[in-house]
């Protein structure tokens, strides 16, 4: 067997876990006799052997909105990515937050958290409780990035119903969070009226792939910012240039000699 014959019966086999299946799908794919039992098998410990590679991880945590945003975004951003995603219909930020707090401790600085929630918070009116708990969760936790989804219009009420308005309010608040902590994102998209469902309330297939597209941009332009070098501040005594203090050193001696010369011909003139 040759090499991509051997990387697809480890990868086969590690998938089935069966000598026969890697045998009929080899035979299947590659047109030939397939590999005895025994070769099969010492491909097992092949696998130990491949390089490793560590992909970034995406948590998506949120309320019934949530639903069905990981495997979107998932396949917006690439093979590079694990996305995960836990859903709690009827969940307000405290709840999302606590959770949340769980799931960070193992995420690092390439990694993302998603929260998407506060709707539920406005339905009760304490969005103020709930924005409350997101502020204290983003204070305490610098250790990886921090995606806020904003939320969404309510279609299935009036244009200037009072919750319309205070998601507006919820938005603009959100917002300033960024201002206070700089590992912190707020992912807010332009939406219609046929993003949504019928219903009105939650977003349509259309409206979440919109929002999972400005998403994905978001992480990957994240996560492909490079560092910037400081600039480092000299001290006083390095800025000066020692060619040009000898430079002026040199013009002061001579327009001092010729001060004095000149002092001296006038001098024998009197």
């Amino acid at each position: 067997m040759n090499g991509s014959e051997k990387a697809f019966c480890v990868l086969t086999f590690h998938e089935c876990r069966s000598v026969t299946i890697v045998q009929l799908q080899y035979c299947t794919k590659f047109g030939k006799q397939p590999p005895s039992d025994s070769k099969v098998a010492l491909t097992r410990n092949l696998k130990k052997s491949l390089p490793k590679t560590k992909k970034k991880k995406v948590v998506i945590i949120g309320d019934s909105h949530a639903r069905g945003y990981a495997a979107v975004i998932s396949s917006e951003l690439g093979n590079d990515f694990e996305v995960t995603g836990t859903v709690i219909p009827g969940a307000q930020l405290i709840n999302i937050t606590n959770l949340a707090d769980v799931e960070l401790s193992a995420l690092g600085k390439s990694d993302a958290v998603i929260v998407i929630g506060g709707a539920n918070d406005i339905n009760k009116n304490e969005t103020n409780i709930g924005l409350t708990h997101l502020r204290k969760f983003v204070e305490n936790k610098r250790n990886t990035n921090i995606m806020v989804v904003t939320a969404p219009h309510r279609y299935d009420l009036h244009e200037s119903s009072c919750v319309n308005n205070e998601i507006v309010v919820l938005n603009r608040k959100l917002h300033k969070l960024v201002k206070t902590a700089d590992n912190v994102n707020i992912i807010q998209v332009t939406l219609n009226r046929n993003d949504f469902t019928r219903h009105g309330m939650h977003l349509h297939i259309s409206g979440k792939e919109k929002v999972a597209k400005l998403t994905g941009q978001s992480i990957k332009k994240l996560m492909s910012r490079k560092e910037e070098a400081p600039f480092i501040l000299k001290w006083k005594d390095e800025l000066k240039d020692p060619h040009l203090e000898k430079n002026c050193g040199q013009t002061n001696l001579r327009h001092h000699q010729g001060t004095q010369s000149q002092g001296n011909r006038t001098t024998r003139v009197i």
